[in-house]
Protein backbone atom coordinates (compact mmCIF):
# COMPACT_ATOMS: atom_id res chain seq x y z
CA UNK A 1 0.00 0.00 0.00
CA UNK A 2 1.40 3.37 -0.94
CA UNK A 3 1.25 6.67 0.88
CA UNK A 4 -1.36 8.05 -1.46
CA UNK A 5 -3.81 5.26 -0.60
CA UNK A 6 -3.14 5.71 3.12
CA UNK A 7 -3.77 9.45 2.75
CA UNK A 8 -7.06 8.81 0.94
CA UNK A 9 -8.20 6.36 3.63
CA UNK A 10 -7.27 8.88 6.33
CA UNK A 11 -9.30 11.60 4.55
CA UNK A 12 -12.34 9.29 4.32
CA UNK A 13 -12.03 8.34 8.00
CA UNK A 14 -11.65 12.03 8.90
CA UNK A 15 -14.70 12.98 6.84
CA UNK A 16 -16.76 10.26 8.52
CA UNK A 17 -15.58 11.47 11.93
CA UNK A 18 -16.58 15.04 11.07
CA UNK A 19 -20.05 13.92 9.92
CA UNK A 20 -20.53 11.85 13.08
CA UNK A 21 -19.39 14.81 15.22
CA UNK A 22 -21.86 17.11 13.47
CA UNK A 23 -24.69 14.61 14.02
CA UNK A 24 -23.74 14.39 17.71
CA UNK A 25 -23.64 18.19 18.09
CA UNK A 26 -27.00 18.58 16.32
CA UNK A 27 -28.53 15.98 18.65
CA UNK A 28 -27.13 17.76 21.70
CA UNK A 29 -28.45 21.13 20.52
CA UNK A 30 -31.90 19.66 19.89
CA UNK A 31 -31.96 18.09 23.35
CA UNK A 32 -30.76 21.32 24.96
CA UNK A 33 -33.40 23.34 23.11
CA UNK A 34 -36.14 20.95 24.24
CA UNK A 35 -34.89 21.14 27.83
CA UNK A 36 -34.76 24.95 27.66
CA UNK A 37 -38.32 25.14 26.36
CA UNK A 38 -39.54 22.73 29.02
CA UNK A 39 -37.83 24.86 31.65
CA UNK A 40 -39.50 28.01 30.27
CA UNK A 41 -42.91 26.38 30.38
CA UNK A 42 -42.28 25.17 33.92
CA UNK A 43 -41.23 28.66 35.04
CA UNK A 44 -44.29 30.24 33.44
CA UNK A 45 -46.59 27.74 35.12
CA UNK A 46 -44.86 28.34 38.47
CA UNK A 47 -45.20 32.12 38.09
CA UNK A 48 -48.88 31.79 37.22
CA UNK A 49 -49.42 29.57 40.24
CA UNK A 50 -47.66 32.10 42.47
CA UNK A 51 -49.83 34.94 41.13
CA UNK A 52 -53.02 32.97 41.71
CA UNK A 53 -51.82 31.90 45.16
CA UNK A 54 -51.54 35.54 46.19
CA UNK A 55 -55.27 35.90 45.71
CA UNK A 56 -56.18 32.49 47.08
CA UNK A 57 -54.15 32.90 50.26
CA UNK A 58 -54.91 36.53 51.01
CA UNK A 59 -58.56 37.23 51.78
CA UNK A 60 -58.16 41.01 51.62
CA UNK A 61 -56.49 40.85 48.20
CA UNK A 62 -59.16 38.41 47.02
CA UNK A 63 -61.88 40.91 47.96
CA UNK A 64 -60.01 43.74 46.23
CA UNK A 65 -59.50 41.55 43.14
CA UNK A 66 -63.21 40.67 43.05
CA UNK A 67 -64.23 44.29 43.49
CA UNK A 68 -61.86 45.45 40.75
CA UNK A 69 -62.78 42.73 38.27
CA UNK A 70 -66.46 43.52 38.87
CA UNK A 71 -65.69 47.03 37.61
CA UNK A 72 -66.07 48.78 40.94
CA UNK A 73 -64.07 51.82 42.01
CA UNK A 74 -61.38 51.03 44.58
CA UNK A 75 -60.41 52.92 47.72
CA UNK A 76 -56.90 54.46 47.66
CA UNK A 77 -55.33 51.69 49.77
CA UNK A 78 -57.07 49.05 47.66
CA UNK A 79 -55.79 50.74 44.51
CA UNK A 80 -52.21 50.46 45.70
CA UNK A 81 -52.56 46.75 46.39
CA UNK A 82 -54.43 46.01 43.17
CA UNK A 83 -52.09 47.97 40.93
CA UNK A 84 -49.13 46.19 42.53
CA UNK A 85 -50.83 42.92 41.65
CA UNK A 86 -51.53 44.19 38.13
CA UNK A 87 -47.88 45.17 37.72
CA UNK A 88 -46.78 41.64 38.62
CA UNK A 89 -49.43 40.02 36.43
CA UNK A 90 -48.62 42.12 33.36
CA UNK A 91 -44.89 41.45 33.90
CA UNK A 92 -45.85 37.76 33.74
CA UNK A 93 -47.79 38.35 30.50
CA UNK A 94 -44.85 40.34 29.11
CA UNK A 95 -42.52 37.42 29.79
CA UNK A 96 -44.78 35.05 27.84
CA UNK A 97 -45.14 37.68 25.10
CA UNK A 98 -41.37 38.08 24.72
CA UNK A 99 -40.60 34.36 24.98
CA UNK A 100 -43.24 33.58 22.37
CA UNK A 101 -42.01 36.33 20.07
CA UNK A 102 -38.42 35.04 20.35
CA UNK A 103 -39.52 31.47 19.63
CA UNK A 104 -38.47 30.15 23.04
CA UNK A 105 -42.07 29.60 24.15
CA UNK A 106 -43.77 27.66 21.40
CA UNK A 107 -46.97 26.70 23.13
CA UNK A 108 -49.98 27.04 20.87
CA UNK A 109 -51.38 30.49 21.52
CA UNK A 110 -53.78 30.33 18.63
CA UNK A 111 -53.36 32.84 15.83
CA UNK A 112 -52.15 35.65 18.08
CA UNK A 113 -49.78 36.50 20.85
CA UNK A 114 -49.87 35.99 24.61
CA UNK A 115 -52.18 38.97 25.13
CA UNK A 116 -54.71 37.68 22.61
CA UNK A 117 -54.48 34.22 24.17
CA UNK A 118 -55.16 35.74 27.61
CA UNK A 119 -57.69 38.30 26.33
CA UNK A 120 -60.53 37.36 28.73
CA UNK A 121 -58.16 37.68 31.70
CA UNK A 122 -56.73 40.97 30.42
CA UNK A 123 -60.21 42.44 29.99
CA UNK A 124 -61.25 41.25 33.46
CA UNK A 125 -58.11 42.67 35.10
CA UNK A 126 -58.68 46.05 33.46
CA UNK A 127 -62.39 46.20 34.33
CA UNK A 128 -62.15 48.79 37.11
CA UNK A 129 -61.62 52.51 36.56
CA UNK A 130 -58.57 52.25 38.84
CA UNK A 131 -57.02 49.58 36.65
CA UNK A 132 -57.70 51.49 33.42
CA UNK A 133 -56.20 54.65 34.90
CA UNK A 134 -53.11 52.71 36.07
CA UNK A 135 -52.69 51.07 32.67
CA UNK A 136 -53.02 54.34 30.77
CA UNK A 137 -50.59 56.18 33.08
CA UNK A 138 -47.97 53.53 33.81
CA UNK A 139 -47.95 50.74 31.24
CA UNK A 140 -45.70 52.40 28.67
CA UNK A 141 -43.13 53.07 31.37
CA UNK A 142 -43.13 49.44 32.48
CA UNK A 143 -43.65 47.18 29.46
CA UNK A 144 -42.51 46.87 25.86
CA UNK A 145 -44.53 49.07 23.48
CA UNK A 146 -45.76 46.13 21.40
CA UNK A 147 -47.29 44.52 24.49
CA UNK A 148 -48.95 47.81 25.44
CA UNK A 149 -50.38 48.19 21.94
CA UNK A 150 -51.73 44.66 22.05
CA UNK A 151 -53.34 45.17 25.49
CA UNK A 152 -54.85 48.47 24.36
CA UNK A 153 -56.36 46.75 21.33
CA UNK A 154 -57.64 43.72 23.27
CA UNK A 155 -59.06 45.79 26.13
CA UNK A 156 -60.42 48.35 23.66
CA UNK A 157 -58.69 51.21 25.44
CA UNK A 158 -58.96 54.24 23.25
CA UNK A 159 -56.82 57.15 24.32
CA UNK A 160 -54.12 59.32 22.91
CA UNK A 161 -50.62 57.97 23.22
CA UNK A 162 -47.81 60.34 22.29
CA UNK A 163 -46.06 59.10 19.11
CA UNK A 164 -42.71 58.70 20.88
CA UNK A 165 -44.32 56.22 23.29
CA UNK A 166 -46.10 54.11 20.67
CA UNK A 167 -44.77 50.75 19.57
CA UNK A 168 -44.56 49.44 16.07
CA UNK A 169 -47.70 47.43 16.68
CA UNK A 170 -48.03 43.75 15.97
Amino acid sequence: MNWEAIGTIAEVVGAIAVVLSLIYVATQIKQNTAASRAHSINQINSQYGALMSQIAMNGDLAKIYQKATDGEELEPDESVRYTAYLSAFFAFIEEIFLLHRSGTYEEDLGDGDAVEFLAPTVRRLLASPTAVHWWKEESRNLYVPELCDSVDRIADLSYDVPPERQGDGL
